[in-house]
């Protein structure tokens, strides 16, 4: 049986919400298929058990602040943007800074280093109101006129910001 082969990746990468369960299994994946470096950043420290790879740069800064989102992507040809305050537990100003403002910083910086590339890892809860939405595609599906809950908008004017 011949090895499974993968597309490749961009050569250097930055993962907001790099050291989280996702982002770090992302990070090493990217580095298993080829990127050269991969920022990892994260308003939380590199795990202790993080793997040490020169490939890998670990980042602490907070998406709220653009210097630090800037600082990160410098020189990567690819974002992937899965950083996000999630739970029920938050005030909605911190779900707007992280989730919206956040994104903002993201987009503006991939403009300012002219970073073509950006995958954002929304959710469902921006597309749901209560209704019945088995069956539906994306497609079909509007955000709702009001949200059950904060973590819902935030990520909804995250994600229009960046359709846009």
């Amino acid at each position: 049986m011949a090895p499974k082969t993968f597309p490749p990746v961009p050569k250097t990468c930055v993962v907001t919400g790099g050291m989280g369960f996702v982002g770090r299994r992302l990070v090493e994946m990217l580095v298993e298929r080829g990127a050269e470096r991969v920022v990892a950043f994260d308003i939380a420290p590199k795990p202790e058990d993080a793997t040490d790879d020169s490939r890998i740069v670990w980042f602490q800064g907070d998406l709220t602040s653009q210097d630090d989102v800037n600082e990160a992507c410098k020189g990567a040809e690819c974002v992937w943007h899965i950083a996000a305050l999630v739970g029920p537990y938050h005030k909605r100003e911190m779900y707007d800074a992280v989730n919206h403002i956040g994104t903002l910083n993201v987009i503006n910086a991939c403009k300012t280093h002219g970073i073509a590339k950006c995958v954002m890892s929304s959710s469902p809860s921006t597309r749901f109101d209560g209704n019945d939405i088995n069956g539906k595609r994306e497609s079909e599906l509007d955000f709702p006129k009001v949200f059950l809950q904060e973590y819902a908008e935030s990520k909804a004017k995250g994600e229009k910001a960046m359709m846009a």
